[in-house]
């Protein structure tokens, strides 16, 4: 009876701690959440537009649309999958391309000129889609769409897709955005 009791109580044990463990992460993804905008650690998604330019080729250098298929089409280099890399993995991409018989050691440099859009929900007098730019608030935000209606409340809230997981968090005006957050208004309720 006595080893029953104390499987159990092992059992109940290693629930109990594996619990414990999930509460830490759900609060650390809440934080990284809302961590500000940096566009060196950016990874580019479809609809960003691309800069790149490579050293003395100007028929290779230009601004590149990334599809809805997460590709640019470039000269010479073809179709090449971008999105979900960072502007650094792809320049190693293109110039590795770019060096199989095409050139000598190619300087390539990526940047991001245009990010994906931001969306704004809710009580604002103009939902809908709107430019990001970096550090952008969501105050900031909520003036591009007109601002609020005579119905909104203060409570902003951002949905975000981080880690492959949307998230849906309440923030304040001063919070930081990312390219591609949803930002909704809040309805009063009389």
């Amino acid at each position: 009876m006595t080893s029953r009791f104390s499987a159990a109580l092992l059992c109940g044990l290693l629930l109990l701690c594996m619990g414990c463990a999930s509460a830490p992460d759900k609060q650390q993804s809440a934080i990284a959440l809302l961590q500000p905008f940096s566009a060196s650690g950016y990874l580019i998604s479809p609809t960003d537009t691309l800069r790149i330019d490579v050293y003395r080729e100007q028929d290779l250098s230009g601004n590149y649309y990334v599809d809805p298929s997460g590709t640019i089409n470039m000269p010479l280099v073809g179709r090449i999958g971008v999105a979900g890399e960072s502007a650094e993995t792809v320049e190693r991409k293109i110039a590795l391309t770019l060096s199989r018989g095409y050139l000598v050691d190619p300087d390539v440099r990526v940047s991001v000129i245009k990010f994906r859009p931001i969306y704004i929900t809710g009580e604002v007098k103009k939902p809908g889609e709107y430019p990001f730019t970096p550090g952008m608030t969501v105050q900031q935000a909520i003036v591009l769409a007109g601002g609020e209606t005579r119905f909104a409340t203060d409570k902003y809230y951002l949905q975000r897709n981080y880690a492959a997981e949307n998230r849906r968090v309440r923030v304040n005006g001063i919070s930081l955005l990312y390219p591609g957050d949803i930002i909704s208004v809040g309805e009063r309720l009389f």
